[in-house]
């Protein structure tokens, strides 16, 4: 039985996450994580190709290429692992990262942009020659008429972690009880993806983000996958089918520079399925 202010605590909870001012657009990635082993080669690559980007940027962010002295490092593989990266390949990039010199070289950079007068973008790329992605980048952004100004103050950045609840938690229960625990662990508002399946998502500031996911895992939820993101903070727009044609190119381009993490933007969701 939850204690009353446990109960008044989540009453607050649950209007925050309703009248949250930023729109949680394309959250969570539950459908990519449910059908990770019926990927084909293509997309299992580019999975193991970002599994092994973060690694690096856990060893640079944590201060060292050693697991057991790096907290973000081990939470980095333990969840390459979970997805089914091979223990070979993550050996053999952590023998590169204690035999590099420069270890903070290697950082995730953000590349803003406008296209169309309304469609708003963020582009994440790790690397470690900034100046070539550069070049890169300013190629592509030329080829689709990308105008280069600041958007990423139209985003909010969100810490995401997706789990599957911790065990005693029936899916007639589960908002409360996940909201409840979003409190102690210090997340700001959660989303019930699959309340018969427990899969949740919590949303946390980024510099909680460590924090927020260890505390998640001790309290006995099962980590799926997580990361920080960005939201749109603006109005969702539709393209038309000329425009749509024409972006997904441009993300085809993106997804082709060495190192591309993500790319974030303010398109409505059913748009982009179409």
């Amino acid at each position: 039985m939850l204690k009353s202010v446990d109960l008044m605590l989540i009453s607050i909870a649950k209007r925050f996450v309703q009248t949250s001012a930023f729109n949680l657009k394309g959250h969570a990635k539950w459908q990519n994580i449910k059908h990770i082993k019926s990927e084909n080669d293509q997309q299992r690559a580019q999975m193991i190709a970002k599994q092994m980007r973060l690694l690096r940027l856990a060893a640079n962010d944590g201060g060292s290429p050693n697991p057991e002295l790096n907290t973000t490092l081990r939470n980095a593989i333990e969840e390459a692992q979970r997805r089914d990266v091979p223990k070979a390949t993550i050996q053999n990039l952590l023998k590169k990262l204690v035999d590099t010199k420069d270890k903070t070289a290697f950082q995730r950079h953000l590349f803003e942009g406008k296209l169309y007068k309304k469609l708003y973008v963020v582009i994440a790329i790790c690397t470690d020659n900034l100046a070539h992605t550069k070049i890169q980048i300013a190629t592509v952004f030329r080829k689709h008429l990308v105008d280069a100004i600041n958007t990423k103050r139209l985003f909010v950045e969100r810490g995401v972690v997706n789990v599957i609840a911790r065990d005693g938690i029936s899916p007639e229960n589960i908002e409360d009880e996940c909201l409840s625990d979003a409190i102690e662990c210090g997340a700001e508002d959660i989303e019930v993806f699959n309340a018969v399946e427990r899969q949740v998502t919590f949303f946390c500031e980024p510099r909680e983000f460590l924090r927020v996911r260890q505390k998640l895992s001790t309290a006995g939820y099962k980590i799926e996958h997580s990361e920080v993101e960005f939201f749109p903070n603006v109005q969702l727009v539709q393209l038309t089918e000329g425009e749509l044609n024409d972006y997904n190119k441009f993300k085809t381009k993106l997804e082709n520079i060495d190192g591309f993490d993500e790319v974030y933007d303010n398109l409505d969701d059913d748009d982009e399925s179409s």
